[in-house]
């Protein structure tokens, strides 16, 4: 409790709003952009996006704040901010289809410096990325989980096979829904 008060007292009290209010801008703005898909799919449209929202805190594109030191602060405002974060992210709908494409840490590292200077990321920073663990099941209602060791030309069929797989059974169920089978 007094390391965490300590750490929360070495940043500014306005640099933590700054950083609360940041955090809730954009969680807002990932519920609205996925109820946007979400709208824009109702309407018979396919939507592909890349990286969907996460609701499980600390995981890229998940919540920021109650992984870090505002969780256990004693300010009720900035426990405020957790909860309020954590509420935005819990009302985001889940993606029919989540699909994540595994690849070995080396391969990792190896397209990375294929990269232009300005698009190549750090080696530690694909390290740490590749060590986490990110749970699909909560942002879709199905998973799949492709390797993604070879080159796009021999992805892409498999690709689009499980979207249209995805697609025809959504729609099957859209009709059984309405009664129409």
């Amino acid at each position: 409790e007094n390391q965490v008060s300590a750490s929360t007292k070495q940043i500014s009290n306005v640099k933590l709003i700054i950083i609360s209010l940041r955090a809730l801008i954009l969680a807002y703005d990932r519920l609205a952009s996925t109820k946007r898909a979400h709208k824009l799919a109702r309407r018979g449209l396919v939507v592909i996006c890349d990286r969907y929202p996460k609701t499980t805190p600390g995981q890229p594109d998940g919540p920021i704040l109650s992984k870090s030191v505002f969780a256990r602060s004693s300010s009720r405002l900035f426990r405020c901010f957790v909860t309020a974060e954590a509420s935005i992210y819990s009302r985001i709908p889940l993606a029919d289809l989540s699909i994540k494409l595994k690849v070995p840490l080396n391969i990792a590292l190896s397209r990375n410096i294929g990269r232009n200077a300005a698009d190549r990321d750090s080696e530690e920073w694909i390290i740490e990325r590749h060590d986490l663990e990110c749970p699909n099941q909560e942002m879709a209602t199905s998973t799949l989980e492709l390797d993604n060791k070879g080159e796009l030309d021999e992805l892409k069929p498999l690709l689009q096979s499980n979207i249209w797989r995805c697609l025809s059974a959504s729609s099957t169920q859209a009709i059984t829904d309405n009664g129409l089978e």
